[in-house]
């Protein structure tokens, strides 16, 4: 094995060097300390953003799209099936924007009617 110390007289070593160890919570995030005393937060940010969806009723269907997104669309029979596509294409398109390190567009300044 690596160079270390020896665990408990068994031949098994623990890896030399700097590792994190826990020290207690700070109330943004886990609070950790390396060996060197150097701390390391560790936080999860989430971020909600709202975007404006138009939903358009014809007359046969429903249909929607978030202006902040041109050429995402989505149409079903229900209001209710088609929010919900456009949500899950919106999460979609975002998700691979951000995959390819693409800018997320901030959502618009749309008042409703």
């Amino acid at each position: 094995m690596g160079a270390g110390r020896p665990l408990g007289g068994r031949g098994l070593s623990r890896p030399s060097g700097p590792r994190p160890t826990r020290r207690g919570k700070d109330p943004g995030g886990d609070l950790l300390v390396s060996r060197t005393g150097k701390p390391h937060f560790a936080r999860a940010i989430e971020v909600t953003m709202r975007y404006t969806i138009i939903l358009e009723h014809g007359p046969n269907n429903f249909s929607a799209y978030a202006p902040d997104f041109p050429g995402g669309v989505a149409a079903a029979e229900t209001e209710q099936e088609t929010l919900l596509l456009m949500k899950e294409a919106l999460e979609m398109h975002i998700e691979d924007l951000r995959e390819r390190g693409e800018p997320v567009p901030p959502p618009g300044d749309f008042a409703p009617c």
